[in-house]
């Protein structure tokens, strides 16, 4: 019984994973996923459209923009990646 319910949890975790991933995937808003060390994690195709980069060039290397940021942008992502606050609605111009 309990092996068919590990089972049955462990379906419904990949199903929601995949929903997940394609909701990412094909939302019409930019969604990055940065590693506290500022590697990209995961890259959806409006990010793509929006930086001309596919997923394949970005994901395990820096985030192209922090670069280019302005200083309280790069503050702001520096105290998120340090687990001193976090950031929500970030838009980049």
């Amino acid at each position: 019984r309990y092996a068919i319910e590990r089972k049955r949890i462990s379906q419904e975790l990949r199903d929601t994973n995949e929903t997940l991933r394609a909701v990412v995937e094909t939302s019409p808003v930019t969604l990055i996923v940065l590693a506290t060390d500022g590697t990209v994690q995961r890259w959806n195709m409006t990010a793509q459209r929006v930086f001309g980069l596919t997923a394949e060039e970005v994901i395990g290397r820096p985030a192209p923009f922090l670069e280019q940021s302005p200083p309280e942008i790069a503050s702001a992502l520096a105290a998120a990646f340090s687990g001193e606050e976090a950031i929500s609605n970030l838009e980049l111009r």
